[in-house]
């Protein structure tokens, strides 16, 4: 194995340690991502992280070239107050964008992190390894050691010592058959792993830049890529070969992949341009390791007070056809401090994992312009986005009735007021038990109930409200309740929901509206003045 060290043009200054007469009180470290300077930031609020996630190697529309998602991550930098995202959205080979605010975390890593097994912990600055493959030819080789002068020279990234494996790795690629994404392998992936031991052990270095030879391709074989279509056949086996590394020995880890430059072409999509205007890919990935966050195993107590967790993240966007990988998964599946998840439909895949088909929670959004909008409008000093529709929802109350009978099964609601009602502010749904009554013409849809005059009747009950001549109001609106057709609520009946007052003595309820109190005052004797109606639903849907 041959190590080849780099010149150190910038001798390391020395650091000075506080002197032991003034010892400072021990305060908790504040972890986080800088934050941008027209910020608001208070000590008064946690602060806002959001994940951005492109998945590499399957075609995404947006992210699936030559660092085409760099502007979407910029534009989701300006307005949260860290960004958590990936080498496959911020690489573009001789093209990068540094961005304090946001941290570069390997797919593997953001997976495990996703999970809650790992934490962040970001830093001022890695000790960068460079590894370059055997493989290589001499040119190539040259070529990228003198990129690694170059970013430690012009940049001054901490490029600190490059390593040659002792064999080729010998990478392959190729695109699944069943899934439609690249993917790939390297033979010789222990003369990998032992490179990397020995930058780690004799240079101290902990972060891993990793440059393999990659088998040149026909032009037309990428063709569509290189105009904009299709996938990127090389990003698979590259993810691939990071994954390893940081299984292996969680620190950050990127790749570049080493290859001929390819013949010029006037027929070049802009989104894969990056590629084009160089001899190597390694720039941005040296940029983004000399500051990525550190990766630490969630095993102590200390590691929730110095590391971002997450738990700490506040939203997640992604490709609408790619919610099924673990980092997604595990976000949307949280049972406390549930991310809010963004589905983006312009960006498309040629996976199928929808949320619809996995069953998970989502806002969808047209595109990352309604995405960033959908950020904004749940930071501070922003209102509820509830409040700034051309329809506000009022808040919806249902009686403990429904509850105490057993009649629904009651989802995604939110308890407030007084202990007796049930104030909902995001779209419930409430499904009733028991099977169809054969008497009734029951068609077994569902029916939907889009608005209430009154939240709830007085006295309400599902499936039976009374209104009182003179008091319209108290009637719910019943729009597109099974063709406004009446009748039971399955196969219970109103008295099992409703019990009239004994031996006719007045009943007082109280029913609040908009803030305002109204009190009824009801006895047997006015049951001629009552009309009754009973709805017919198998499921009721509050929007």
């Amino acid at each position: 194995m041959m190590v080849l060290h780099l010149n150190r043009p910038f001798p390391s200054l020395p650091i000075p340690y506080p002197s032991s007469a003034k010892s400072r009180p021990s305060v908790k470290p504040k972890i986080s991502c800088f934050i941008p300077h027209h910020h608001h930031s208070s000590k008064c609020r946690k602060e806002y992280t959001s994940v951005m996630i492109v998945p590499t190697g399957v075609g995404a529309t947006i992210g699936g070239f030559a660092g085409d998602a760099l502007p979407v991550a910029r534009a989701l930098s300006s307005v949260v107050d860290c960004l958590i995202t990936h080498p496959n959205v911020l690489n573009a080979a001789m093209l990068y964008w540094p961005m304090p605010n946001v941290l570069y975390v390997e797919g593997y890593a953001l997976d495990r992190f996703a999970e809650g097994f790992w934490g962040l912990k970001p830093v001022h600055q890695n000790q960068v390894g460079l590894v370059l493959d055997a493989g290589i030819d001499e040119e190539l080789r040259i070529r990228h050691l003198q990129v690694a002068d170059a970013a430690r020279a012009s940049l001054g990234l901490p490029v600190v010592e490059c390593i040659v494996t002792d064999t080729p790795l010998k990478v392959e690629k190729w695109v699944d058959p069943k899934t439609g994404q690249s993917t790939g392998r390297i033979r010789n992936r222990d003369s990998l792993l032992r490179a990397v031991q020995t930058l780690i052990n004799q240079a101290q270095v902990n972060a891993i830049a990793v440059v393999g030879r990659f088998p040149d391709d026909d032009v037309d074989n990428i063709d569509d890529y290189r105009q904009g279509m299709g996938i990127d056949i090389l990003a698979g086996v590259e993810a691939v070969i990071s994954h390893l590394l940081v299984n292996e020995f969680q620190i950050p880890c990127a790749h570049a992949p080493a290859m001929l430059p390819l013949p010029l072409t006037q027929y070049l999509s802009p989104k894969s341009a990056a590629e084009e205007i160089g001899y190597t890919f390694l720039p941005s990935v040296l940029a983004g390791l000399s500051n990525a966050p550190q990766y630490l195993v969630k095993n102590s107590e200390s590691l929730e007070k110095s590391c971002i967790l997450a738990s700490d993240v506040d939203s997640v966007i992604l490709p609408i056809d790619a919610c099924g990988g673990d980092g997604a998964l595990a976000f949307a599946t949280r049972k406390r401090n549930k991310p809010l998840i963004i589905a983006v439909e312009e960006n498309e895949t040629v996976l199928n994992d929808t949320p619809d088909k996995l069953g998970i929670e989502v806002i969808k959004v047209a595109n990352y312009w309604e995405a960033i909008d959908a950020l904004l409008l749940r930071l501070p000093p922003h209102p509820s986005p509830n409040y700034i529709r051309c329809k506000v929802k009022k808040p919806y109350f249902v009686h403990p009735c429904l509850f105490k009978k057993g009649v629904c099964d009651i989802k995604s609601y939110q308890h407030k007021g007084a202990k007796n009602r049930h104030h909902f502010t995001q779209p419930t749904t409430l499904i009733s038990h028991g099977s169809p009554d054969p008497k009734d013409d029951y068609d077994g849809k569902e029916s939907v109930l889009r608005q209430f005059e009154l939240n709830m009747a007085y006295r309400p009950c599902l499936g039976m409200c009374r209104q009182a001549r003179g008091h319209k109001n108290i009637l719910m609106n019943a729009e597109g309740l099974l063709d406004n057709t009446w009748g039971a609520v399955n196969e219970i009946k109103p008295r099992n929901l409703y019990e009239m007052p004994v031996d006719g003595e007045p009943y007082q309820e109280e029913t609040q509206f908009n803030g305002t109190n109204v009190n009824h005052k009801v006895n047997e004797n006015e049951e001629d003045e009552m009309d009754w109606y009973r709805v017919k639903v198998d499921a009721l849907i509050i929007e």
